[in-house]
């Protein structure tokens, strides 16, 4: 099989025109995806990966991780998969092998109220 690609965060560049989206993260190659709906629904807007940040997050990683899924969760980084320090987006959580996160709908929708402050 011919590789995408390397990257993990974000693998087909996508840069939609919205103030927050949250792309797919894994191995782009891999046999396994995991399809949520979208980041308002399945978290992932704290460190810009899929199903991370959410009181649910921590017992989700771990069946990925326990069925083999996943390779666990990187060092300095709490069990939902965001990180502790610094900016969430700057380290790659979730340490993948043969899966792929990703969403129906990517873009984190902003609630009406938010919009009108600015």
């Amino acid at each position: 099989m011919q590789n995408v690609t390397d990257q993990i965060r974000n693998p087909f560049g996508m840069r939609p025109d919205c103030p927050s989206f949250v792309p797919g993260y894994g191995d782009a190659n891999a046999d396994f995806h995991v399809v949520g709906d979208r980041p308002g629904v399945h978290g992932g807007t704290a460190a810009g990966v899929p199903f991370t940040g959410e009181p649910w997050s921590p017992a989700f990683l771990s069946v990925l991780s326990a069925a083999g899924l996943i390779a666990g969760i990187a060092d300095g980084v709490d069990p939902d998969g965001v990180a502790r320090e610094g900016d969430p987006t700057a380290t790659d959580p979730i340490r993948t092998d043969r899966t792929f996160l990703s969403y129906l709908h990517m873009l984190s929708l902003i609630h009406i109220s938010e919009r009108a402050g600015k």
